[in-house]
C-alpha cells in the first residue's frame, strides 16, 4: 500500500514538472540583490538576458532529476509488481531523462516527450488502480 502511495506522490510531482515544462519554465525572480557588490557586478555584465537562460536551464535539470527518480522509481516498483512491460517503459523514460547523460533534443521534440510521459503516468495510475485492490481500500 505504502508503496503504491509513494508512487502515485512520484507521479503526481513528475506530472505537474513535465506540465510546466510544455507550458513554458516558470519566470523565477528572487527580487532585487540587496548587496551594493552586487548589483556594481551586475552593471558592468555585459551579458543581458543570460538570468533568463540560466532559469530555464537550472528548471530543467530539475526537471530531469525529478522525473529521472520518478521513473526509475516506478520502474523498480513495476519490477516488484512482476509487470514486465511497465517495468521497461519506464526504465526507457528514467534513461531518456536522466540527468547525468541527458539527450538534446529539440524544443518542440521535447514537447512531445513531455505529453507522451503525462500519457504514460495517466495510463499507468489508472491501470495499476484497477489491478492494485490495496489501494482502493
Amino acid at each position: 500500500m505504502k508503496q503504491v502511495v509513494g508512487l502515485y506522490v512520484a507521479w503526481l510531482i513528475a506530472v505537474a514538472m513535465l506540465a510546466l515544462a510544455v507550458v513554458g519554465p516558470p519566470s523565477i525572480n528572487f527580487g532585487p540583490r540587496t548587496s551594493s557588490y552586487f548589483s556594481a557586478r551586475a552593471s558592468r555584465s555585459h551579458s543581458h538576458g543570460r538570468g533568463h537562460y540560466r532559469q530555464r536551464n537550472d528548471f530543467y535539470t530539475l526537471l530531469r532529476w525529478i522525473c529521472c527518480a520518478a521513473f526509475a522509481y516506478s520502474a523498480l516498483t513495476a519490477f516488484q509488481m512482476k509487470r514486465v512491460a511497465w517495468t521497461w517503459i519506464f526504465a526507457v523514460l528514467a534513461v531518456l531523462f536522466n540527468p547525468l547523460a541527458p539527450f538534446y533534443l529539440q524544443r518542440r521534440t521535447w514537447q512531445i516527450i513531455d505529453w507522451a510521459s503525462i500519457a504514460v503516468i495517466v495510463f499507468a495510475a489508472i491501470i495499476f488502480w484497477r489491478r492494485d485492490p490495496d489501494a482502493r481500500a
